[in-house]
C-alpha cells in the first residue's frame, strides 16, 4: 500500500479519498523543489514516495504541489518553558 508522502496527510491507494498519487519528479532541481514543500524532516524522498492529488491546484500534477496544512497540533512541537 502506497501513502501520501505530505505530513499529517493519510491518503493511500485503494482508500476512500478519490484522489491520484503522483511520483516525485526525475529532475533533481524540481524534486527537490517538491521535497522541500513538504517540509519532512524525519526522511529522505525515495523513488517509491508519492504525493496525492490533493496537494495539487486542480488536482493537477504540473501545477507543482502546494496546499498543505502545517499546524502547530499537525507537528507537536514542545512549548517552550518560561521563567516566572
Amino acid at each position: 500500500m502506497v501513502y501520501c508522502y505530505a505530513i499529517g496527510c493519510n491518503h493511500r491507494t485503494g482508500g476512500a479519498y478519490s484522489c491520484s498519487l503522483f511520483r516525485f519528479p526525475i529532475d533533481p532541481s524540481e524534486r527537490k523543489k517538491w521535497a522541500d514543500r513538504c517540509k519532512r524532516a524525519d526522511r529522505e524522498v525515495n523513488s517509491h514516495d508519492r504525493i496525492c492529488s490533493c496537494h495539487f491546484v486542480d488536482g493537477l500534477k504540473y501545477n507543482g504541489p502546494t496546499i498543505f496544512v502545517y499546524s502547530k497540533n499537525v507537528y507537536r512541537f514542545p512549548d517552550v518553558p518560561t521563567k516566572k
